[in-house]
């Protein structure tokens, strides 16, 4: 099965030619579908601009969309928590910072969109992401406090980390972490990553946006909102359905196959991020449907291609995360964070 295959409909020209129209602004390879998008929806979506990232109208248009108030006001609350201020805005949800009083602490506090999510699958889609993330207790990765609900909105509060999103220091300069230092935070993701594994949680979703560096520069693993834990019962996504980013996603997510998806999965995401610090782009560059099927069909340049500077045995490394196979790649994350650790202390290039 291929990715026009599963898309439900248009023939591969037809869907080739429509995706290779799509703007291939800067923004676009790190646009996510989320689950039970189906490509064509996804396909409307980018070509009449309304996910474009840039686009300042259209993010209005999701602020407006908000049905909590923003301030100090004792009158702005959601639960116990007042909201103090907006973190993030996505297409699905919203991040603001909260205040608990009772616990005097800051916090995260996830929002689904109502007007964008379906009020039937809201709550199973949030009681999905808690119950992956209450599994989960491993100092990479953002804890969760608690999924809560008020006047028929639910939420999910996390631990607040004050700092910056690796996609923010790749947007400032990417040549600024150097190769040894790539390494290093890959390998503390990947660490990240093989506890959430071991507890049967697959992320689906790694990328540059979802690692977060606190002010002490430790860095954490955040956003399960795409994952999946299988033998759940839980729907994994739609059939056909593509899940992740794709600018990172493995061939098996952008194949629409959910029964494939598996931890290696999240190793190739990985791998693609690491990819993007040696080389300053992503494996592959396009339209998102033309970049995912590059993931399906070739394999990417080596990153000796792109900076030859990088050292070749990094480069190998890297390679084998985004071997096409999952059983070519590493066995387990921790497998490739202590490859990568290897290599950083061996003080060879």
């Amino acid at each position: 099965m291929t990715l026009f295959d599963s898309a439900n409909g248009l023939g591969r020209d037809l869907r080739l030619a429509a995706a290779t129209a799509v703007s291939t602004s800067a923004g676009a390879p790190g646009l996510t579908l989320a689950p039970d998008d189906e490509v064509d929806e996804w396909l409307d979506r980018l070509s009449s601009g309304e996910m474009d990232a840039g686009d300042e109208s259209a993010l209005s248009s999701l602020r407006a969309d908000s049905e909590l108030p923003v301030g100090s006001s004792a009158e702005a609350r959601l639960g116990r928590y007042q909201i103090m201020g907006v973190l993030g805005e996505g297409r699905y949800a919203q991040v603001f910072k909260g205040y608990d009083p009772i616990l005097e602490r800051a916090v995260a506090l996830k929002v689904p969109r109502p007007s964008v999510v379906p009020k039937d699958r809201v709550g199973a889609r949030f009681l999905g992401e808690a119950r992956a993330l209450a599994r989960l207790r491993h100092p990479g990765i953002v804890p969760v406090f608690e999924l809560g609900h008020d006047g028929g909105r639910c939420f999910i509060a996390m631990a607040l980390i004050e700092g910056h999103s690796l996609a923010e220091l790749r947007d400032r300069d990417h040549r600024s972490i150097d190769f040894r230092r790539a390494a290093q935070i890959v390998a503390e993701v990947a660490l990240a990553l093989d506890h959430a594994h071991g507890q049967g949680v697959l992320h689906r979703d790694v990328k540059p946006a979802n690692i977060l560096f606190d002010r002490s520069g430790h860095v954490y693993l955040t956003d399960f909102g795409l994952a999946h834990r299988p033998g759940s019962g839980e729907p994994a996504a739609r059939p056909g359905a593509v899940v992740g980013t794709p600018a990172y996603a493995a061939p098996e997510q952008a194949s629409g196959d959910h029964a494939q998806v598996v931890p290696a999965s999240d190793q190739y995401s990985l791998g693609a991020v690491l990819y993007e610090l040696l080389c300053g782009r992503t494996p592959f560059c396009g339209p998102p449907l033309y970049v995912l099927y590059q993931a399906m069909s070739q394999d990417p340049p080596s990153p000796r291609a792109i900076r030859p500077a990088v050292p070749a045995p990094l480069a190998a490394i890297c390679l084998k995360t985004l071997a096409r196979a999952p059983e070519r790649r590493y066995g387990s994350c921790a497998e490739l964070a202590e490859g990568l650790r290897r290599w950083a202390r061996s003080g060879s290039d």
